[in-house]
């Protein structure tokens, strides 16, 4: 189930636009760096969306990252395994940090985590 967009046009037209979740996240984005922000933060913005749109957000999103700093709060590890840095949060502080291959290679609390969740992917 889409969602109704509507548009105007300058004759006062309406044309109404049924987009899909993920064409309507793919706005958001847009719309947010239209404003030029030089931090992005999305926060579970990929929550029930399946993997191959996933990764078509995510590479949409790549084209917006450069030059800013992008901090994703994951519903599904995937979402973050590309990024330069990865934080493990446990108890408000970071226990730790790196890419995710590092982490995976630690053997850590990142790598018990993600080895449990995937489990349930």
């Amino acid at each position: 189930m889409g969602i109704n967009i509507i548009f105007k046009n300058n004759k006062n037209e309406e044309k109404i636009f049924d987009t899909s979740k993920i064409e309507k996240l793919k706005i958001i984005i847009d719309r947010t760096i239209l404003k030029n922000p030089r931090i992005l933060l999305f926060d579970e913005a990929l929550l029930g969306i399946d993997e191959e749109n996933e990764k078509d957000i995510l590479k949409y999103l790549n084209e917006y990252e450069k030059g800013r700093t992008t901090i994703i709060v994951p519903h599904k590890l995937s979402t973050i395994t590309n990024s330069e840095v990865i934080f493990y949060l446990e108890d408000g502080s970071v226990k730790e940090k790196g890419t995710h291959k590092e982490l995976m290679d630690k053997k850590g609390k990142y790598y018990i985590y993600y080895k449990s969740m995937e489990k349930f992917n």
